[in-house]
């Protein structure tokens, strides 16, 4: 019986081991790529400098107000959330009434307020056309304010018609007509942003435009952020019927005009990551770029992304990466894909440490790793790009974002996997063709990188919070834009002194490791072969100077 025993230990303890070794597995891929630097494809264009605030109400606080600067980067815009009303609580609401005359009787002077404060910050303010107030639907549904739609579309048309010429009184028609405006948040997100069916919203919409149409000649317009497509476009109860809307547009009848066709100037989606599900972002790009194809009037409209985040986190109910090497990973992978699609704009959430919903809370100065990746976007910003080949994925994703910018070549090239907790190494084999390339027998080469161990500051901030006696909480949501969620807003203080005595060493930590400076390297048989190693999700920026 001992003997059995001992043998049941031991195989227990295989067991346990290969138990360990299967949660240590690492994905190895190895990958080739080749940069043909002849090949122009398009422009480095700016698709970062929107910044989205879905509370308008902070305008008002002069912290925020304060901070906003110190803790935003390459920002030009601010997309503004709920600017009709129709907020829970009923902040906000700008329509009071309709008087014995039939008149609206409205005060938008607290959104002119909000403007005037995003104008002398010095951004241009983007508009959201939503929600509908309260008081005009019979039966208003609150999630995320009222999703439900008016009971009167022509007294929301006169609504938004008034809420125009507030704007044009008070800052002129040139300027407003240069702003960009959007019909609603997620209306295929049923019901937490609408909750009405989705022909009442194709309703909504054309009357929404028709209305912004009587004040502006020809308004930068587009529908609400639809849901990504993510393996599948059917939903529940009504909702994930975000193509539709194209095929409303092309050739609908529009409810207001009796005519085929409503004004759209793009389509923008809410892309999110849910790690550790597959990331289908380049799939779902290739789901739109054909359902645009079958209407030729509206084919070339642009395509955006309007939200974008790791949904996990950002419902609170995962761990925190945006503030790790994965995000910046994901970021890199997401605009390469953007690129590729000719997707126009990624908009941002926060880039910060800290929420600013709890702005007071901040310590400026550390800005998310992924922002290191907008940084080196800015650099090549002007540049042209040139086309790269790559043999054919597996579990990693990994690409390389290309472009000439004056004399250099600059290379920002990244690998990448959707599990946040999966370890990985990936070798890729870069090779660099073309005239331009052959015409210099040498160059100067440059190269930072980012991973888990550079450009990351996170872990380190933990470990100093937690040696000063803060613990962590016995929780796995650590949301990151609240990290009070983790240690308490009883330890905020001490979390808030931590970081202020080791803000600058964490500074340093958040920048990307210089790897090569001014090193030079020889054109072989008119090419140049590059070796690249990454450890988990990663990047490498690389600049190629002819050498002197």
């Amino acid at each position: 019986m001992k003997k059995i025993w001992c043998i049941g230990l031991l195989l227990a303890a295989v067991q346990v081991r290969a138990d360990d070794v299967k949660e240590e597995t690492i994905v190895s891929e190895k990958h080739v790529m080749t940069v043909e630097a002849d090949n122009l494809v398009g422009d480095v264009y700016n698709l970062w400098n929107v910044r989205v605030i879905n509370s308008i109400s902070l305008w008002k606080d002069p912290v925020f107000l304060e901070k906003i600067p110190k803790i935003s980067k390459h920002i030009k815009y601010i997309n503004s959330i709920r600017c009709l009303g129709g907020k829970t609580g009923g902040s906000d609401e700008w329509f009071q009434e309709v008087d014995n005359q039939g008149e609206i009787i409205c005060d938008f002077s607290g959104f002119i307020d909000y403007v005037k404060a995003q104008k002398a910050a010095g951004y241009i303010p983007w508009i959201v056309l939503d929600n509908v107030p309260q008081k005009m639907s019979s039966q208003p549904f609150n999630k995320y304010g009222n999703t439900s739609p008016p009971d009167d579309f022509d007294l929301w048309f006169r609504y938004v018609q008034k809420f125009l010429t507030a704007l044009v009184d008070e800052f002129g028609l040139e300027e407003v007509s240069s702003w960009r405006y959007r019909v609603g948040t997620e209306p295929d997100l049923f019901p937490g942003h609408w909750s009405g069916t989705k022909e009442e919203y194709f309703k909504h919409y054309d009357y929404t435009v028709a209305a912004l149409e009587s004040i502006i000649k020809d308004p930068w317009i587009g529908p609400g952020n639809m849901l990504m497509w993510n393996g599948s476009q059917k939903g529940q109860k009504g909702g994930r019927w975000g193509f539709d809307i194209l095929k409303h547009c092309a050739e609908g009848t529009n409810y207001y005009t009796g005519k085929i066709g409503t004004k759209i100037d793009y389509y923008s989606q809410s892309v999110y990551a849910m790690s550790p599900h597959p990331f289908l972002y380049e799939e779902n790009m290739q789901k739109v770029r054909a359902e645009l194809a079958k209407y030729p009037s509206i084919k070339d409209i642009d395509c955006e992304i309007h939200e974008y985040g790791e949904l996990n986190e950002c419902l609170s109910r995962g761990e925190a990466v945006s503030n790790t090497e994965f995000f910046a990973g994901l970021y890199a992978h997401t605009v390469d894909v953007a690129y590729r699609y000719n997707v126009r704009r990624i908009y941002n959430w926060d880039q910060h440490m800290g929420t600013i919903y709890g702005v007071e809370q901040i310590v400026p100065g550390l800005f998310d790793p992924w922002m290191n990746v907008m940084d080196c976007l800015a650099v090549m910003e002007g540049g042209q790009r040139v086309n790269v080949l790559k043999d054919a994925q597996k579990q990693l994703k990994f690409g390389t974002i290309a472009a000439w910018k004056n004399d250099d070549l600059y290379l920002l090239v990244y690998s990448h996997h959707d599990n946040a907790k999966q370890a990985s190494e990936n070798n890729i084999a870069l090779t660099l063709v073309g005239d331009r390339i052959a015409r210099e027998n040498r160059w100067s080469i440059d190269e930072q990188l980012l991973d888990q161990h550079n450009g990351v500051f996170i872990h380190q901030l933990y470990k100093d919070i937690e040696a000063a006696g803060i613990p962590a909480k016995e929780t796995k949501f650590y949301l990151q834009r609240n990290i009070g969620a983790r240690y308490g807003e009883e330890n905020m203080e001490g979390v808030i002194e931590v970081i202020t005595k080791n803000l600058k060493k964490y500074q340093e930590m958040g920048e990307m490791k210089s790897v090569k400076a001014a090193e030079k390297i020889d054109t072989v048989n008119g090419i140049i072969e590059l070796n690249l190693d990454f450890h988990g999700s990663a990047l490498r920026f690389i600049r190629l100077s002819p050498a002197e």
